[in-house]
């Protein structure tokens, strides 16, 4: 039907599996900014975003995110902390994250973090923590190649997955 379709039964029979587009062309609007302020050793981050569409009587979504990274710790790593709330039209979570980074000889990085949130569907009566954590490894292969391999690990309530990734980056300088 696509993304910007919000469907209606096609009829009034209610065993009818049919569906229409109610308002195929309504409009979705988004906004967001973001800010970095960045001094000797210390990096702040702050945004915001919000998702409305015409049908919808309020936000489909409003977040918000505060971070301060701290580098060139011992001149090989980082660390951050941050912070994030996000409402949707289904779920509400409110998140902190902590990670830390080291640089491997100027070629690379690996770091790690740890994100606990409080998650709440709007159905439910109910919220529940959920646990994120995970790992990356980055190398820069050449001057114009890059190699990232990611771990993920989320467990709660409604949760439990491991996801592991990578990505290979060829940026050519002909």
């Amino acid at each position: 039907m696509g993304y910007l379709c919000n469907t209606v039964p096609a009829d009034l029979d209610p065993t009818s599996s049919a569906v229409v587009c109610d308002k195929s062309n309504d409009a979705r609007y988004f906004g967001g900014l973001d800010t970095s302020f960045t001094f000797t050793r210390l990096v702040l981050h702050a945004g915001a975003s919000i998702v409305h569409s015409e049908a919808a009587d309020q936000f489909e979504q409003i977040s918000g995110y505060l971070q301060a990274r701290v580098l060139r710790i011992a001149d090989i790593m980082w660390a951050d902390i941050s912070v994030a709330a996000y409402a949707r039209s289904f779920v509400s979570d409110y998140a902190a994250r902590l990670a830390v980074g080291v640089d491997i000889r100027r070629v690379g990085e690996v770091s790690v973090y740890y994100r606990p949130s409080l998650n709440q569907y709007n159905a439910a009566p109910s919220d529940w923590l959920q646990h994120s954590a995970g790992g990356i490894l980055y190398l820069s292969l050449g001057h114009d190649l890059d190699l990232g391999i990611r771990v993920d690990g989320m467990f709660g309530e409604d949760v439990n997955v491991l996801v592991l990734g990578s990505n290979l980056t060829w940026r050519p300088s002909w």
